[in-house]
């Protein structure tokens, strides 16, 4: 197995956050690693139309500060800095899958269910990101 050289930490605000992103701060202890962490969000409102362009973008970026705010509070618990934080706006799989891409990421490290049942297990989006992902995934299981 290679070294993973760079993360990326996709996590929710959910689930206990916390346990994935120590799972990435121990790899990343004893070897030198980049890591980035991603929340994915919905836009917390949809307005059509060109007059309101404006409005939705001022509401993105209200929603992505409270959104980086609260991603940066559970970084900082674990030892990361704020510059290692991504937020975007999207379907989650596609969002995790287009930022491993475009950060050229080793290893996709996600939280995961214990459930039973591959899916369950995984839950829905880890399962996706499990089988489109162009690295390797580590599945944290969320206790």
């Amino acid at each position: 197995m290679d070294t993973y050289r760079k993360l990326l930490v996709a996590i929710d605000l959910v689930a206990d956050s916390r346990q994935v992103l120590q799972a990435a701060v121990d790899m990343a202890e004893h070897q030198a690693v980049d890591i980035t962490v991603l929340h994915v969000t919905q836009r917390a409102a949809s307005i059509y139309g060109q007059a309101v362009n404006e409005r939705i973008h001022i509401k993105d970026n209200q929603q992505r500060e409270s959104l980086f705010a609260q991603v940066a509070e559970l970084t900082e618990q674990v030892g990361l800095g704020r510059e290692h934080i991504r937020i975007s706006f999207g379907q989650p799989v596609t969002e995790i899958i287009n930022m491993a891409r475009k950060e050229q990421s080793d290893l996709i490290i996600i939280g995961s269910h214990g459930r039973h049942g591959v899916k369950l297990l995984l839950g829905g989006t880890a399962n996706a990101v499990l089988h489109h992902a162009p690295c390797d995934v580590l599945a944290v299981r969320i206790t």
